[in-house]
C-alpha cells in the first residue's frame, strides 16, 4: 500500500477547489456535465473502466476497476454526488481562511469527491489489486430519482458495500434517516377589495390555518429532545394573491414532512385528512414520498470505526439522520452503506465550509478503509 505522503493538504484542496469553481446547481445539466468531464480527465491513464451515462439528461460516471468481476456490484462503491444547491456567484469562488476551506458543495459534497479523486490517482497501477468502484450522480439534491435511484432500482448496480460520505455530522456512522413525504397545498378562497375583508376568503389566512392545524401533530420547538427524534413540518415555499389591495382568492404552498421509522406514509396522510377537515378549502396532493431508512449494524461500518480510532485518534458514534441521502437506495436493497462525515458546515447555506486538517485526517482513514476493505492481492 502507498505510504501516506503521497497525498497531502495542498492535493486535496487543489482537487476540491476545482471542483467547487464548477457551478453545479442540481438541473444544470450542462455544468453538471462538464464537471464529470473534469473528474474523467483527473482518472485518463489509470487502471480503470470508466462509463458515462444519463438518464432524462441527467449525467452520471461509473468506473470500476480491473479486479471487479461483476462490473454492476464491486466489492465497494465509492458514491458521490456532484450537484449542489443554488447559491450566490460568490459561493463558488472558494477561498481558503484560517485552515477551512470556504465555497459552495465543499461540504456538501465535494470533498469528498475529492477524496476519491486522490486516493485513485494514489493507488495508480496498483488500482488492478482492489475490488472496487466509483459512482458520480448529478441529482442528489433533488431526490436522486434520475441518478442513484435509476442506476439501483432500474439498471440493477449493487455491491458488497458502499461509502457515501453524504452526512453533516462529522465523524457520526448514519445508521438511519427520516423518511420524507412532500405535499402541494392550495387553497380556495374568495377574492374582495382589501378595505372590505369582510366580503371575502382569504385564501392565504386559509392556508395558514390548514398548516397550522397540521403542526399540531408534530412536537413545537425547542422540543425537550437534543437529537430531534420527532417528525418535522417545514411550510418550504407559498404564493398567494395578486395585488395589495384586494383579498387574495387563492393561494398555494408546498410543505416538507419528516417522520421517523414509528411513523408511515399512512400516518402523514391521516394527519393530512385531519386538517382538511378542519379547513375544507385547503386541499393536499403528495408528490414525493422516501420510507424513513434503517441501516443496520455492518462489517464495513464496524471497520471504518476502527480504522478511525486507530488512524485518526476519532472515536465514531452512531448517528440518526435527520436528512436523506443516495445511501437510502442501497440500504433499501440491504447492502450496507457508510455514510460518515468530515468537520465543516453550512450544508445548503452560506458560507459553506470544510475544515482542511481534518479532511486530511479523513483522507487518511478513507485510504486505508479501502485498502482494508477492498484490496483483493
Amino acid at each position: 500500500m502507498p505510504t501516506a505522503t503521497n497525498t497531502n493538504t495542498n492535493t486535496l484542496t487543489d482537487l476540491l477547489t476545482h471542483l467547487v469553481r464548477f457551478p453545479t446547481v442540481s438541473g444544470d445539466n450542462a455544468t453538471n456535465r462538464a464537471a464529470l468531464d473534469w473528474v474523467e480527465q483527473q482518472l485518463e491513464g489509470l487502471p480503470l473502466d470508466v462509463k458515462r451515462l444519463e438518464n432524462h439528461g441527467v449525467p452520471a460516471l461509473v468506473a470500476t476497476t480491473p479486479a471487479v468481476t461483476d462490473p454492476m456490484a464491486p466489492k465497494l462503491w465509492l458514491l458521490g454526488h456532484i450537484d449542489v444547491v443554488a447559491g450566490d456567484p460568490g459561493d463558488f469562488n472558494p477561498h481558503v481562511k484560517h485552515g477551512r476551506l470556504h465555497g459552495r458543495g465543499t461540504h456538501d459534497m465535494k470533498f469528498a469527491i475529492a477524496c476519491f479523486i486522490a486516493l485513485l490517482q494514489e493507488l495508480g497501477s496498483d488500482l488492478k489489486h482492489y475490488d472496487l468502484g466509483l459512482m458520480l450522480t448529478a441529482d442528489e439534491e433533488i431526490g436522486g430519482e434520475h441518478g442513484a435511484r435509476w442506476l439501483v432500482q432500474d439498471l440493477g448496480y449493487r455491491g458488497g458495500a458502499v461509502f457515501v460520505p453524504d452526512s453533516s455530522t462529522p465523524w457520526k456512522l448514519e445508521v438511519s434517516a427520516k423518511g420524507i413525504a412532500r405535499f402541494d397545498l392550495t387553497a380556495v378562497g374568495q377574492a374582495a377589495h382589501a378595505s372590505r375583508p369582510w366580503q371575502g376568503v382569504n385564501a392565504v389566512d386559509e392556508l395558514m390555518s390548514f398548516i397550522n392545524h397540521l403542526r399540531t401533530q408534530v412536537p413545537a420547538e425547542p422540543c425537550g429532545d437534543q437529537h430531534h427524534r420527532h417528525a418535522t413540518i417545514n411550510l418550504s415555499t407559498i404564493s398567494g394573491g395578486m395585488t395589495p389591495n384586494q383579498v387574495p382568492g387563492s393561494a398555494q404552498a408546498k410543505i416538507d414532512i419528516r417522520f421517523t421509522s414509528d411513523a408511515s406514509i399512512d400516518h402523514i396522510n391521516a394527519w393530512i385528512s385531519k386538517a382538511h377537515t378542519a379547513v375544507p378549502s385547503v386541499t393536499a396532493k403528495l408528490f414525493r414520498t422516501d420510507a424513513p431508512v434503517s441501516i443496520p449494524t455492518n462489517s464495513a461500518g464496524q471497520l471504518f470505526k476502527n480504522i478511525a480510532l486507530e488512524v485518526a485518534g476519532v472515536k465514531v458514534t452512531d448517528h440518526h439522520a435527520h436528512g436523506s441521502s443516495d445511501a437510502r437506495w442501497f440500504a433499501w436493497k440491504n447492502i450496507p452503506t457508510v455514510n460518515v462525515g468530515v468537520t465543516g458546515s453550512g450544508y445548503h447555506t452560506s458560507p459553506e465550509w470544510v475544515d482542511l486538517a481534518d479532511l486530511t485526517r479523513y483522507y487518511e482513514v478513507t485510504r486505508r478503509f479501502v485498502n482494508d476493505w477492498a484490496r483483493v492481492n
